[in-house]
Parts: structure tokens; sequence; C-alpha cells
């Protein structure tokens, strides 16, 4: 699991690119430029790739970046965006953070409705289930194009958001790597 973090650490503030392994083992960490880039992605991999690390399972909080980085030095890796990031990202273009604090479920069941099919499709424990919920999406009876937009990411994302049900050693989410580097935060202030 990879992912890139602004962390400011004695008076300098710069983004630390972190991979860290299922058994808690960071294999790499690398300070690059103060925004996370592609470039630094790709020079991440490929020290990766010097130490001859077997990376086989890739998860990352669906940073395009990052996937199409590790694919040049690790052209079999699979794939796994994390759940709990696109449902965040889902959040966002739905409005719901909004909704809930303006106390607005009424007015708005409709994003409601899809949000909650999109929680249970991300988090659900089979793929046929997953399956299921992502039929009610497809098909839902309302037409707008918030559900449209919603439809079309969810399509384009469909295998990074698969990955865990074809292979159980694919995490769902980023969890470990987020917690790491929780860890790598406090211990810098």
């Amino acid at each position: 699991m990879a992912d890139g973090k602004h962390i400011k650490a004695r008076g300098r503030k710069g983004c630390w690119y972190i991979g860290v392994d299922l058994t808690g083992d960071v294999p790499n960490a690398k300070y690059g430029s103060e925004g996370e880039n592609k470039f630094d992605w790709f020079v991440y991999f490929q020290q990766l790739k010097k130490i001859d690390y077997p990376l086989k399972y890739l998860g990352s909080d669906g940073n395009s970046d990052i996937y199409q980085s590790a694919k040049c030095h690790f052209p079999l890796v699979r794939h796994q965006t994390c759940c709990e990031h696109y449902l965040r990202k889902m959040d966002r273009i739905i409005g719901y953070r909004k909704i809930i604090r303006e106390k607005r479920q009424l007015e708005c069941a409709i994003e409601l409705k899809i949000r909650l099919l999109i929680k249970q499709m991300l988090f659900a424990k089979t793929y046929d289930e997953f399956l299921k919920h992502w039929q009610s999406i497809l098909y839902f009876p309302h037409k707008n194009p918030l559900i449209d937009f919603i439809r079309k990411d969810i399509k384009r994302n469909f295998t990074f958001l698969t990955a865990h049900f074809l292979d159980n050693q694919i995490p769902r989410t980023n969890n470990l790597t987020e917690s790491f580097i929780k860890q790598l935060k406090r211990r810098l202030k």
C-alpha cells in the first residue's frame, strides 16, 4: 500500500512517499518535493525495483500517478483503490457532509439513497453482493447529472474497486499506510 503525505518536519514542509506491506514493514520511504507528483512516484517505484522488491499488489487512495508509476516498473501489479478514500470522494461529489450539517435529509433523499448504495457496494462482503449494489446504482430510477457522473466514475474505476474480491491478499483499504503516516507525523513534530 502506498500513499503520499505532506508532512512538516523541523521547519521544512515536503511530501513523503511511503509504502507499507501487509506485514507492516516499510520497504521504501522517500522525501520529495513540496507537492505529490508523478515524477517522485516514478522514482519511488524505481527504487523499489532496484532492491528487487516483489511488488504484486498495490493499494492506494486512487491517485492515478501512483498506479501509473508502479505499472512502469511492475507491469503485473494489481491495484486496489482504498474503499474509504473512494467513499469520501463520492461524499464530496454528493455534498454529503453539507446535507447532514444543514439537516437537509428530507429534500436530499435521492442523494442519500445513492450514497447508501455506494457504501453498501464498496463494503460488500462478496463480489456478488458488490454487483447487486452496482446494479441498483446502474439502474437507479431517477435521471440526473449527478447520478450519471457517479455511474461513469464507478465504471471507470471498477477494476480498481474490485481487486480485493479476486485475491483475498489484497486489502480493501489503505488503513495500514494511514496508521503508519499518523505515527510518523506524531514523531516528527
